[in-house]
């Protein structure tokens, strides 16, 4: 049987999934981004659908397993540079004290 969700992100977007009833299965990654549909919807809030959820030049899956930042956000330390920027300049995006150098 076959049923939608419609789901609503913290961040406002608001879309449709068209699965099983039970949901994703495990395993599932639709965007290629390295992290599990099921997980992105159910903890990590990120979009299934797109790599880069936050547009941030960084994929979901890049910022969760390998920057720890957070994937829903562009700027995680909150120092006005993408957290894309951060990692091609050498900064640190989980310090707000570590920017890019001009």
């Amino acid at each position: 049987m076959r049923g939608s969700i419609v789901v609503r992100t913290r961040w406002g977007a608001l879309f449709a999934l068209v699965f099983l009833v039970s949901g994703p299965a495990r395993g599932e990654d639709f965007d290629g981004d390295g992290l599990d549909d099921r997980d992105e919807i159910e903890y990590y809030e990120t979009h299934p659908g797109e790599a880069d959820t936050d547009n941030d030049g960084l994929e979901d899956g890049e910022e969760v397993d390998e920057h720890e930042t957070d994937p829903t956000e562009k700027d995680t330390d909150g120092d006005g540079y993408d957290d894309g920027e951060e990692i091609d300049e050498g900064s640190d995006p989980n310090d707000p004290e570590s920017v890019p150098r001009d």
